[in-house]
């Protein structure tokens, strides 16, 4: 049934939402789910297959957003200030993978030469919250439920991992990670939203934070029509409660949204390379 319906289906999330009653599909699907990140981590780019002399060479990530990001977070952080590369960002990843992860732990260890100790402790400070949940923590973050990126799962760690997948209604009922969601957003001055589907139950997610900080946000609209786009700076206004009243500094609102046609994650860092950060600092 799952393998019939997620062809049509908006995303995996939704098809679990539509059938939560049903906790056999439920678990089949978070089976899958697990299975096909592990399989997509071990095609990714990010993947050292180690068994066979592999090494991380993130020269193969040239133009991706990882690459513009970083480039963006490091500068004017030399590393006697290293401790604060994090201050001013955090994440919230609707995707179920470890990517952010396994490439800054990397990334910062060649940038700065630091170990890989050093480079898990300042991770350890970066917020990353995944709605969904995670397929498991990477090594080097050490404690409980780890699962090396890409791995191999033998059955029993398989379904393990699948019972760190959340649904949407699992989410909207654990109050204190739904808080934990809006107050992340709700404090922030700028927002990105990279390769975002907008999907209606993500947005309830995101929105009804309290006092709300937004002065700007910047999001990818790659294969989306224009009157897409039009609906998606609509709901960013009204997630961050932004009423329209003539008279305001940004026709008519107090956020500034820029959603410019057809970018993807890298052009849109590419773009605006140097107004996110001077916005974030």
């Amino acid at each position: 049934m799952i393998d019939g319906a997620v062809p049509i289906a908006p995303s995996i999330d939704n098809f679990l939402d539509a059938h939560k009653k049903d906790e056999h599909l439920q678990f089949c699907g978070k089976l899958g789910i697990v299975a096909s990140i592990l399989e997509a981590e071990r095609k990714s780019k990010l993947f050292v297959d180690e068994v066979n002399g592999g090494h991380d060479d993130l020269s193969r990530l040239n133009g991706s957003w990882y690459t513009l990001f970083m480039k963006i977070l490091v500068e004017r952080v030399d590393l006697d200030e290293i401790e604060s590369v994090f201050d001013n960002v955090s994440f919230i990843t609707f995707n179920y993978d470890r990517c952010i992860q396994r490439f800054l732990h990397v990334a910062l260890q060649k940038y700065y030469g630091i170990d890989s100790g050093r480079a898990a402790n300042l991770i350890s400070k970066l917020e990353i919250i995944h709605p969904y949940g995670s397929i498991g923590r990477l090594p080097f973050e050490g404690g409980s439920s780890v699962v090396p990126y890409g791995a191999r799962l033998d059955e029993a760690a398989l379904i393990e991992a699948a019972g760190r997948i959340r649904t949407f209604t699992e989410q909207i009922e654990d109050f204190e990670f739904l808080e934990a969601i809006r107050q992340s957003v709700s404090g922030a001055e700028t927002l990105v939203f990279l390769g975002f589907g907008f999907h209606p139950q993500n947005m309830e997610l995101l929105s009804g934070g309290s006092m709300i900080n937004a002065r700007r946000a910047y999001a990818t609209s790659y294969l989306c029509s224009n009157g897409d786009i039009e609906v998606f700076i609509r709901q960013i206004h009204a997630m961050l409660e932004d009423d329209f009243s003539p008279g305001k500094d940004f026709d008519g609102y107090s956020v500034d949204v820029r959603v410019p046609a057809g970018l993807k994650c890298a052009d849109l860092l590419s773009e605006f390379s140097r107004s996110i950060p001077r916005a974030i600092d």
